[in-house]
């Protein structure tokens, strides 16, 4: 599964953290697995 997590200038980062290891929990509960967080660079 490929998901993206994004937000605005607004948007604290540990936000959006949060909300992907929340994604990921959920996924690798209900469907096995593993999953990791991917950040690209911003310029």
């Amino acid at each position: 599964m490929f998901y993206i997590i994004q937000g605005n200038d607004a948007t604290p980062d540990s936000l959006l953290n949060d909300a992907a290891e929340r994604i990921i929990t959920l996924t690798v509960k209900y469907c096995g697995g593993s999953g990791r967080i991917i950040k690209p660079e911003v310029t």
